[in-house]
């Protein structure tokens, strides 16, 4: 079934919307094109920025009294690991060192490697512990 209308004919009406389709898709999908890495620019750093920003100020906490979280903390909590105030230590480095390296994009993965065990292994592994399953994350140490 073949109609035309003028100089239009299916064939070319269907022809101009599937160029029209790709050309639409083209412009949602621009995965390669400068507006596209931009875009993912922006975003990586508003992420390693707030996540740094998040981070840098467990360290600082921490370095106010590192003799004290040792005691309190590390010895408490974690009584698996020997010398709790090199522990500490190594906390507050990674945190404060890491947490600059991933805000700026230097060594983005080692640093980003270094606190996931920090933070998102040992930080919750404490939560876990004080608070429970059922309060977790939203349960405030006594």
């Amino acid at each position: 079934s073949s109609w035309s209308v003028g100089r239009l004919t299916r064939d070319r009406v269907s022809l101009q919307n599937s160029k029209m389709s790709a050309a639409r898709y083209e412009l949602l999908d621009d995965s390669g094109g400068p507006k596209a890495a931009f875009a993912t620019d922006v975003g990586t750093l508003v992420l390693r920025v707030t996540v740094s920003l998040m981070v840098i100020h467990h360290g600082l906490q921490k370095l106010q009294n590192p003799e004290a979280f040792a005691a309190n903390m590390v010895e408490k909590f974690f009584p698996f690991l020997p010398w709790p105030l090199l522990w500490t230590w190594l906390a507050i480095v990674v945190e404060l060192a890491g947490s600059l390296c991933l805000g700026l994009g230097v060594f983005s993965r080692v640093a980003a490697f270094l606190l996931f065990f920090t933070v998102g292994v040992f930080a919750n592994l404490f939560h876990f512990d004080v608070t429970g399953v059922q309060e977790f994350p939203f349960g405030v140490p006594a």
